[in-house]
């Protein structure tokens, strides 16, 4: 959840850096083989897009798990206005403005309607 803190920037620095090519293995002969058959095959390019689409999906659904759970237990919501942001800024807005709600209710229910963190919580599914 902490990277969720530095917002999509954070999550898009960590996804950029995926580069199949540069990975390694315990003997170089595998390593040339398994390079080879990506080659041969679909290319780095695709493996790149796939790996990255894997992980950002799991780290989503992981984020969105202890986002909940914090909320749950009585925690700060800003977890899940933040998990909601990135989701967002991915494309995934069904998903982004179901945790909005739950954050929206949340801060109602600590705060009030008229609290400057309502007002943001309304701002951010409008946007």
């Amino acid at each position: 959840l902490a990277s969720f803190d530095h917002g999509f920037e954070g999550v898009m620095d960590a996804l950029v850096r995926i580069q199949a090519e540069k990975a390694t293995a315990f003997k170089d002969e595998d390593r040339k083989n398994i390079f080879k058959a990506i080659e041969d095959t679909v290319g780095f390019a695709a493996v790149n897009v796939a790996v990255k689409d894997q992980l950002r999906a799991w780290y989503l659904d992981t984020a969105a798990r202890l986002a909940e759970r914090e909320a749950e237990k009585g925690g700060d919501s800003a977890a899940l206005c933040n998990l909601a942001s990135a989701l967002k800024d991915f494309g995934e807005y069904e998903r982004a403005l179901t945790l909005y709600r739950k954050d929206l209710q949340l801060r109602i229910d600590a705060y009030g309607e008229e609290h400057e963190s309502v007002g943001i919580t309304y701002n951010n599914m409008a946007i």
